[in-house]
C-alpha cells in the first residue's frame, strides 16, 4: 500500500515537472516557427523549466533531448554575443570602423546558421518527448 502511494507520488511529481517541460518545448518550436516566417532573428530560447527538469532523479534524458537542450544553449549564446557586440558597436561612431563591421557581420552570419540548424532538433525533440510522455501516463 505504501508503496502504491509513493508511486503515486512520484507520478504527480513528475506530471508537475515534466508537462511545464513538455509546453516549454511545444513554445520553443513555435517561437522558432514564427521568426522563421518573419524571417526576423530576434529572440533567445527559454530554458527555465529544462533547469528544473533535469534535476529529478532517476530520469533519464535520450539523445535528442540532450542535442536539444545543447543545441539551444550554443544558438542562446551565439544570439546574446551578437546582440551585445552590436549594441556596444553602435553605441559610438568611433567603434563603426571597417574592422568592427566585418566583425559584427561575421556574428550575424553565424546566429543565421545556427537558427538554420535548429528546426529538425525541435520537431524531433518535441516528437520524443510527446512519445515519452505519454508512454508514462504525464500526457493523455
Amino acid at each position: 500500500m505504501i508503496s502504491m502511494i509513493k508511486d503515486w507520488q512520484r507520478q504527480q511529481e513528475l506530471k508537475k515537472t515534466l508537462k511545464p517541460f513538455w509546453q516549454e518545448v511545444s513554445k520553443n518550436l513555435e517561437l522558432f516557427y514564427v521568426m522563421d516566417q518573419r524571417q526576423v532573428i530576434d529572440h533567445i530560447f527559454t530554458m527555465a523549466q529544462w533547469e528544473k527538469t533535469k534535476q529529478l532523479p532517476k530520469i533519464e534524458f535520450s539523445d535528442v533531448i540532450q542535442q536539444y537542450v545543447s543545441s539551444l544553449e550554443e544558438f542562446n549564446r551565439v544570439f546574446i554575443d551578437f546582440k551585445s557586440f552590436e549594441k556596444w558597436y553602435s553605441g559610438d561612431a568611433q567603434r563603426k570602423t571597417r574592422e568592427n563591421a566585418q566583425q559584427l557581420h561575421a556574428k550575424k552570419a553565424l546566429v543565421s546558421e545556427t537558427f538554420k540548424t535548429l528546426r529538425p532538433i525541435l520537431e524531433q525533440a518535441k516528437e520524443t518527448l510527446t512519445q515519452r510522455l505519454l508512454t508514462i501516463g504525464v500526457l493523455k
